[in-house]
């Protein structure tokens, strides 16, 4: 990633700035309690999002029986899109906020993480 601002670049890996005036700095990461994160109508992308709704914790599930892909919420039974905006119920209009998310091959992520541990069973 390119930083406008500054012209540094990142890795989006480790969130450290690899050239550029902020080199050597890393990113301060953002916790969030509650994540949601789905798995798209093609089966490979992917999306991530705050799983709270007007201040309350909410959890999603997908819709039986129906052939559209469409996620439900356990607090409203309202109907949500891959954009994470409810689309009817009493939820409709309104939309999660969504989060950066990586999906990242392993070879990847062990160059930038060496230290990472293979656990097999």
């Amino acid at each position: 990633m390119r930083d406008e601002e500054t012209g540094s670049w990142w890795q989006q890996a480790s969130g450290k700035a690899i050239f550029g005036a902020l080199k050597g700095e890393s990113l301060e990461l953002a916790p969030y309690d509650e994540l949601f994160l789905t798995v798209g109508p093609d089966g490979k992308s992917m999306r991530a999002f705050v799983s709270r709704l007007d201040g309350v914790d909410i959890e999603f599930f997908r819709k039986s029986g129906s052939d559209k892909w469409v996620l439900m919420d356990s607090a409203s039974a309202s109907e949500w899109n891959f954009q994470g905006c409810a689309t009817l119920g009493p939820a409709q209009g309104k939309c999660l906020e969504r989060l950066p998310l990586l999906k990242d091959f392993w070879f990847d992520w062990r160059n930038y993480h060496p230290s990472t541990s293979v656990y097999r069973h």
